[in-house]
């Protein structure tokens, strides 16, 4: 295609070359348009040797749970949290209650009276509620269950302490060489007190040891185990 400039003839090629020299009136004009070009060719280089950053695209929110049931707070609440590798959520909660019944060698109560047990999924621990302390204790020295799949899992099962729960220390006391053996001995000798807890204090001879009941004076008494000694009740 020819271009007529002023009737002189020229391609197109030479018309589109830039080479062009534009009139007094235009001059400001091209010379910010050459501006606003280089500039342009400018950031293009630079964002290509940028480095490239990969977007990922934000994980979908986590479904909200439904609230857990709420067990009843007149009850003794024995937690057991497992130790053998097993995701709770996979078991039902009567299964699990089986199990647990059998390893506590407890009879089943009517549907009203029953154990309640509740499995948190986060947490990946479950809770037994009982009404009674002997039901309690029992379930308390269990270690292990066999589930109805034939699965073995090892618990540790312990009471958390009440907010009006006594906790005393007994120096110098012994001990044996786990804590659930502590407690055992400390709940069997002493049938009058409702011992929840029995523990030995890092790794020192003292136990740390909690009761349950309002009835106990401050001060210090005598506690029987497989050796006399006294507990220390702080004022």
């Amino acid at each position: 295609m020819e271009v007529e400039v002023e009737g002189v003839e020229i391609s197109l090629e030479e018309w589109t070359d830039d080479s062009w020299t534009p009139p007094q009136g235009f001059r400001a004009q091209a010379k910010r348009h050459q501006a606003l070009k280089q500039q342009a060719q400018i950031k293009d280089a630079q964002a290509s040797k940028a480095p490239q950053v990969l977007l990922t695209s934000r994980p979908p929110p986590e479904l909200k749970r439904h609230p857990l049931p709420r067990l009843p707070s007149h009850t003794y609440h024995i937690v057991g949290p497992p130790k053998t590798p097993i995701d709770l959520t996979r078991t039902s909660p009567g299964d699990l209650q089986t199990a647990l019944l059998k390893a506590a060698s407890l009879p089943d109560l009517d549907p009203a009276k029953r154990d309640q047990i509740r499995i948190h999924p986060r947490n990946n621990t479950f809770t037994v509620s009982v009404a009674t302390t002997d039901r309690a204790i029992a379930y308390q020295r269990i270690t292990s269950v066999l589930l109805e799949d034939d699965r073995q899992i090892e618990v540790h099962m312990y009471a958390p302490p009440p907010d009006d729960a006594i906790r005393g220390i007994s120096f110098y006391a012994h001990t044996f060489p786990t804590d659930e053996e502590t407690l055992k001995d400390l709940q069997d000798s002493n049938p009058d007190y409702q011992i929840v807890g029995g523990r030995r204090m890092g790794r020192t001879k003292n136990l740390l040891i909690t009761l349950l009941g309002d009835h106990l004076p401050n001060g210090s008494y005598t506690v029987e185990a497989s050796s006399e000694y006294t507990l220390s009740i702080p004022k």
